[in-house]
């Protein structure tokens, strides 16, 4: 894939590598024999960032929700519905989970649909933020529920 910085002129010329630096020659370095750690220290290092990169697009995510709801006069609907987001709240049929909303169990079941669906949409668009090409977006989307369900 070609770099596309601005004024960026890819060079034919290969850089001249003056020394090539090993294991043992830092002061205090790494022996050979702790490799494997490093490489697993720098997964954990990735799986780590790749976990607070998630977490962060949802609180993201969440809080443009609840913006959303509350600048439409619907805070208190936020509320009540956001536990149906994460999944916490066992699929019900309406009942007494429906009361504070104060909505029936159909009423229950769209508001819930309308507030996943718009859930989704604002993830798509933060994930479509941070990549360069619209054909990214999905794979971005995939790894990130990849990386939420190996936090979980």
């Amino acid at each position: 894939m070609a770099d596309r910085r601005p004024g960026y002129k890819p060079s034919s010329r290969r850089p001249k590598v003056r020394r090539r630096i090993e294991w043992g020659d830092a002061p205090g370095s790494i022996s050979e024999g702790t490799g494997q750690q490093v490489a697993a220290e720098a997964s954990d290092d990735a799986l780590a960032f790749n976990r607070e990169w998630a977490f962060d697009l949802m609180r993201r995510g969440l809080d443009r929700l609840s913006s959303e709801y509350a600048a439409g006069g619907k805070g208190a609907l936020f509320e009540a519905l956001e536990p149906w987001l994460g999944g916490s709240v066992a699929r019900e049929t309406g009942g007494e989970a429906a009361f504070p909303a104060g909505l029936g169990p159909g009423a229950l079941k769209v508001s819930v649909h309308r507030l996943r669906r718009r859930f989704r949409e604002i993830i798509r668009s933060e994930v479509a933020d941070t990549v360069p090409e619209p054909g990214d977006i999905d794979p971005e989307l995939r790894h990130l529920v990849e990386v939420l369900a190996r936090a979980a």
